[in-house]
């Protein structure tokens, strides 16, 4: 019945804050955003000190090979090596 209605699994942290917004929504901001920032608190890249603010959120299995849009499958990445990551990976976008 929830597949026929489009509904959305979402998973709520403290007070309501977003951390995981199923499959059907790709792009992600505010709480998730924030959390992620919170995790990684920059690149995530080995020996890369880039802060957040630099960074974009990665699927680190993408959104659509069935990735989720969860704290679980995200990763900051500095905006020159998420285009390594997608070279070595064979990943486009």
């Amino acid at each position: 019945m929830a597949a026929d209605c489009q509904l959305i699994p979402a998973v709520l942290g403290a007070e309501g804050a977003v951390l995981d917004v199923g499959r059907e929504q790709r792009l992600f901001g505010g709480a998730l955003r924030r959390a992620l920032i919170l995790r990684d608190r920059g690149c995530a890249f080995p020996g890369c000190d880039r802060p957040a603010s630099w960074c974009d959120g990665y699927y680190i299995l993408g959104h659509a090979r069935g990735g989720s849009t969860s704290l679980g499958n995200l990763i900051l990445l500095y905006r020159r090596h998420h285009d390594v990551v997608h070279r070595e990976t064979g990943r486009s976008g």
